[in-house]
């Protein structure tokens, strides 16, 4: 969370984030999935927020179910909701 946490304020932005689940388990690895919402940011907060949690360096994040609709008041910024899912290696795995 700290890195979906700072990569918002580098976006200009604030967040609320938490962890929404338990892991699910893969073969190799573990899937850690974060529930990210935000209010009244800007398309260009929102798409340089994306684009670093997606394509950021060193990070194996991407974006599910994104939800957008006009913020309350202000039809020209959105409020937005999103899961970001993260890999985990399992215990033992790891070479």
């Amino acid at each position: 969370n700290v890195t979906l946490e700072s990569l918002a304020k580098q976006a200009g932005i604030e967040s609320d984030i938490r962890a929404k689940s338990t892991p699910f388990p893969k073969d190799l690895y573990n899937e850690h999935s974060v529930e990210v919402s935000l209010k009244k940011v800007t398309l260009k907060q929102l798409v340089d927020y994306l684009y670093q949690i997606e394509y950021g360096a060193n990070r194996i994040m991407h974006i599910d179910k994104l939800r957008l609709k006009p913020a309350y008041g202000n039809r020209a910024q959105l409020d937005a909701k999103f899961d970001v899912i993260t890999y985990q290696l399992q215990e033992g795995e790891k070479s």
